[in-house]
């Protein structure tokens, strides 16, 4: 009897360690459960830089600025260092300078991780050389430049359309391209030019649809194509460059009908 107690015995004492060892297993298991359903309060989330601190800075591409910082640096944030860069000279004192057309953010943060100072950056084209250059060339004339993105706009007065066009050439060649010269200038004294038109496709695809009218080598046009009244475009009259061919007065009547029918106006 005292042998066969032992062995229930043993055998209670064996169960007991698995037990407690499953208990403390589903005990494990729960506990990241339970961890992940605890969300940290919104109260202890907080902004630590926030382009409404920010202070604007317009540079020009290979330009910089000099910055005194209220107190120590420790960390400096630059949201795209292609853009523009920042380099601590020193404690209180760093560069901001401009190396790319675009904007950017610039934040610096003390040894506690708090803000001290934020630059909401614009990197523009150095438009003083081209102001220079229309100065020398219109002594007379009103006319501004100003940076928009990559290119530049010309505003103000000039005496006629000849002034007009060579403020636009002498832009074109410091961007490099006339798609990026917005010429907003006027022309005092006398009737405005028209300085942009509207203009349609041309295109060799045939939907045979209302807002089409066919061309072919009668009308003068290279090859058969069709004219596209339903995706008109307005534009700089500098665009244009030369004249294919004019239209007889059938097709203008036919252009009218479809340009009605684009623009859903009565064609009577």
């Amino acid at each position: 009897m005292i042998a066969q107690g032992n062995r229930i015995m043993e055998t209670r004492l064996s169960i007991a360690p698995v037990l407690g060892a499953a208990m403390l297993a589903i005990a494990a298991a729960g506990a990241p459960a339970a961890a992940a359903s605890i969300e940290p309060p919104l109260s202890h989330v907080r902004t630590a830089a926030a382009d409404a601190t920010s202070r604007f800075v317009a540079l020009g591409i290979g330009k910089s600025m000099v910055v005194d910082l209220p107190s120590d640096v420790k960390d400096v944030l630059v949201s795209n260092p292609a853009i523009a860069n920042a380099v601590v000279r020193s404690a209180r004192r760093a560069y901001l300078i401009g190396v790319a057309i675009g904007q950017t953010n610039i934040y610096f943060f003390d040894a506690d991780g708090r803000q001290i100072a934020g630059f909401d950056i614009a990197v523009k084209r150095d438009l003083n050389g081209l102001r220079d250059a229309l100065k020398q060339l219109l002594p007379d004339e009103d006319v501004k430049v100003e940076g928009v993105n990559d290119g530049v706009m010309l505003s103000g007065s000039v005496a006629n359309a000849a002034e007009s066009q060579q403020a636009v050439d002498v832009a074109t060649r410091l961007v490099g391209d006339i798609s990026k010269v917005v010429n907003a200038l006027t022309i005092r004294g006398r009737d405005q030019i028209m300085l942009k038109v509207t203009v349609a496709e041309v295109s060799t695809v045939v939907r045979a649809i209302p807002t089409e009218v066919s061309l072919g080598r009668s009308d003068g046009m290279p090859k058969a194509c069709v004219i596209n009244t339903d995706n008109l475009v307005t534009i700089a009259k500098t665009y244009l460059e030369s004249k294919i061919v004019s239209l007889r007065e059938a097709r203008i009547a036919e252009l009218d009908a479809a340009l009605a029918f684009s623009l859903g106006l009565d064609s009577d």
